[in-house]
C-alpha cells in the first residue's frame, strides 16, 4: 500500500541502511520501487509537504522524471527555491528546468540563485536559466545582467557556465 507514512519509512530506512562515513545522504538518488514510482501524483504532493527533507528530495526527484506532472504543480515545486537547504534548492532548479512548456517566470524565479552561497546551486541555476531561455528563444535584460555579473564570480566553473549561458541566449 502506498501512502505517505510508507514512503517516509521506505526513504528513511533506505538512507539509514546505506549510510557510511563521509556519505552525503541528501545527494543520494534513491531508486524508488515500482509501487512508488507508479504511485499517484497526490502521494508526491504530500511528500513535498513532509517535514522529512529526504522525503521532499525524493518527491522532487520523482517530479523530475514526470515533467508533465511537475508543470501542473509548479507552484509547490518553486517554493523550494527559497529553502534553507541547498539540496532542496538544487533539486527544485533541476525539476523546474525539466518542465515542459517553460515560461519566462521560471527563469526569473531561478535568477536570484545565480548568487547563492552554494557553488553547485549557482552552477545549476545558470544552466537552468540558459536552457529555459534558449527553449523560449527569448532574451531578458535583467537576466542577462545577472549572468554578466555571475561571469565575474571567483569560482571558475560558475564563470564558465555564465559566459556560455550568455553566448547561447544571445545567439537566439
Amino acid at each position: 500500500m502506498t501512502n505517505i507514512e510508507n514512503l517516509t519509512e521506505f526513504v528513511t530506512s533506505t538512507i539509514n541502511e546505506t549510510s557510511y562515513p563521509g556519505f552525503e545522504s541528501r545527494s543520494f538518488k534513491l531508486g524508488l520501487p515500482l509501487e512508488y514510482n507508479n504511485a499517484p501524483t497526490s502521494l508526491f504532493l504530500l511528500a513535498l509537504k513532509s517535514d522529512n527533507i529526504y522525503v521532499q528530495l525524493a518527491a522532487l526527484r520523482w517530479f523530475q522524471e514526470k515533467p508533465n506532472q511537475a508543470f501542473s504543480h509548479q507552484e509547490a515545486i518553486m517554493n523550494f527555491l527559497k529553502s534553507n537547504d541547498e539540496w532542496l534548492r538544487f533539486e527544485s532548479i533541476k525539476t523546474i528546468q525539466k518542465m515542459h512548456s517553460p515560461k519566462i517566470s521560471f527563469a526569473k524565479a531561478i535568477s536570484p540563485l545565480i548568487f547563492d552561497e552554494s557553488v553547485f546551486v549557482k552552477q545549476e541555476a545558470i544552466k537552468a536559466i540558459s536552457k529555459i531561455m534558449v527553449k523560449l528563444k527569448s532574451q531578458d535584460n535583467d537576466i542577462l545582467a545577472s549572468l554578466e555579473k555571475a561571469a565575474l564570480d571567483k569560482d571558475h566553473e560558475v564563470k564558465r557556465k555564465a559566459l556560455k549561458a550568455i553566448r547561447l541566449i544571445k545567439q537566439r
